[in-house]
């Protein structure tokens, strides 16, 4: 009884050891870095959400309605649009 008991005591430090370097190391990923007085750095301005990327001016695809990069489809005629797919 105590070899089972000192068994489920380790099997129970090692998971929790395990679990606090997880959960330290996930929420550094999915969570904003913060400075010392609690704000989210890099400071976001001009509205802008905190994690939001400014990717430009996006055209939508007269063809098929997909969204991209202005500036970087194909041109048909006076139009722009998405790929060669639709340009044909």
């Amino acid at each position: 009884m105590t070899k089972l008991l000192v068994f489920f005591g380790l099997l129970f430090g090692i998971f929790y050891f395990f679990y606090r370097r997880l959960k330290a190391f996930l929420g550094g990923i999915f969570q904003p870095p913060v400075d010392g007085s609690g704000n989210s750095y890099p400071p976001t301005g001009g509205g802008q959400p905190a994690g939001r990327i400014d990717k430009g001016d996006m055209a939508k695809c007269p063809v098929c309605g997909v969204y991209f990069p202005a500036g970087t489809g194909v041109k048909k005629g006076k139009e722009e649009v998405c790929s060669a797919k639709c340009a044909g």
